[in-house]
């Protein structure tokens, strides 16, 4: 213990030292928590602009509008023509154009469908997304409110009119977020995201750098030549403060994005020390099989920087080609945003997320056990070198 005590007070001196070292550790984790803690705090976009062109004025077409900007996720922006709206979509001002066509009241009076037309700007697929989901409601009310004041013109008795606008009845039940709330979607996968991105890049360059540096003989001098406690005294304060870090995260989900509470935190807690080490490992395995630390800086940030995509936050993993699944199934985390589902959105016990645990488990096994081994012979190798242990 004493040898490890040594290598963990060098490590506390290479932290107060080195500004990139403290950086990676400790300022970019708690600047990345709180800036997307303040820009994730509304819970889901609102008042997004969508230009509308009214070419019929007509009581009908101003109480669709009206419709349009009392939701909370749109906000009109008026435009004289559809070349106008058009150009709102190009310049960025708006990101989707209604057009209520030239009688439109006219036709519905007549028992006619009019066509009113929506285009919308799919590039920036997540407001598209809600503002197709915002459009949709605005006209499924207003089409059910005409179609109704149609049958009633027609002379058809009002509860046979309503009962001819049910038609077939899907009773849908929205699971485990059923408001919509970005927050338990995406910020809930961000963070975990940057987590493992600052856990990798840590890790790399506190054991990269004594190798570049050619400081390893120093190093091993502190755990009097002992290789394991050399690396246990090197990576067990960055797991500590790593894992409360991601305890500092698993706090403001429960408290300032008001995620559900799971009933076993214990379970969400212990499965995030998990988290931590199975990210160290991979950095262990990329510095140990790399070379340098030019190489594993490099191939860290292909490993930890393409996780969001391949972890089925973006892009379901089910509809993936193998390869992308079996990148999918060695991320730490795809498995942490499920351990998060798993507990604090759909409630499950304990045994519900032993799988998820055990993957874990495996991938610090698998990257962990041939990185120890294989640094311990590099190690050694520098430790014998010329100016090295004497």
């Amino acid at each position: 213990m004493t040898r490890v005590a040594t290598v963990v007070a060098r490590e506390w001196d290479a932290l107060l030292s080195d500004r990139l070292f403290r950086l990676l550790a400790v300022g970019f984790p708690l600047i990345a928590l709180a800036l997307f803690t303040a820009l994730f705090r509304q819970g889901s976009p609102e008042d997004l602009p969508v230009a509308v062109c009214d070419l019929d004025r007509s009581t009908l077409s101003r109480s669709v509008v009206r419709m349009v900007d009392a939701s909370s996720s749109m906000a009109v922006v008026q435009v004289d023509d559809p070349e106008a709206g058009h150009r709102a979509i190009l310049s960025g001002r708006a990101y989707g154009l209604l057009i209520l066509a030239e009688g439109m009241e006219r036709e519905v009076v007549a028992g006619r469908a009019p066509v009113s037309r929506f285009y919308i700007n799919n590039q920036i697929m997540l407001p598209a997304g809600v503002i197709k989901r915002a459009m949709l409601k605005v006209f499924t009310g207003a089409s059910t409110g005409v179609k109704l004041r149609v049958n009633l013109a027609k002379g058809m008795p009002e509860a046979r009119a309503r009962e001819r606008l049910s038609g077939i009845h899907v009773a849908s039940r929205v699971l485990y977020n059923p408001n919509l709330d970005y927050r338990w979607y995406l910020y809930a996968a961000i963070c975990p995201f940057l987590m493992k991105i600052f856990i990798m890049s840590a890790t790399v360059w506190s054991v990269g750098r004594e190798m570049k540096s050619e400081t390893v003989p120093v190093w091993l001098q502190a755990s009097e030549g002992r290789l394991h406690a050399a690396l246990v005294g090197k990576l067990a304060p960055q797991t500590l403060w790593f894992t409360l870090v991601c305890w500092a995260m698993l706090a403001f989900f429960f408290g300032a994005m008001e995620l559900p509470r799971p009933q076993r935190v214990v379970t969400l807690m212990g499965g995030t020390a998990l988290f931590v080490a199975a990210c160290q490992a991979a950095a262990l395995f990329l510095v140990a099989f790399t070379g340098g630390l030019a190489k594993a800086v490099s191939m860290m940030s292909l490993y930890a920087g393409s996780a969001f995509v391949f972890a089925g936050v973006t892009f379901p993993a089910a509809a993936m080609p193998l390869p992308a699944r079996v990148w999918h199934a060695t991320l730490p985390l795809t498995h942490m945003v499920r351990l998060i589902n798993e507990q604090a959105l759909k409630g499950l016990a304990f045994e519900g997320s032993v799988g998820t645990l055990l993957a874990f488990v495996a991938i610090g096994l698998a990257c962990g056990v041939p990185a120890w081994a294989r640094l311990c012979q590099r190690l050694w190798a520098a430790g014998q070198a010329p100016g090295g242990l004497s």
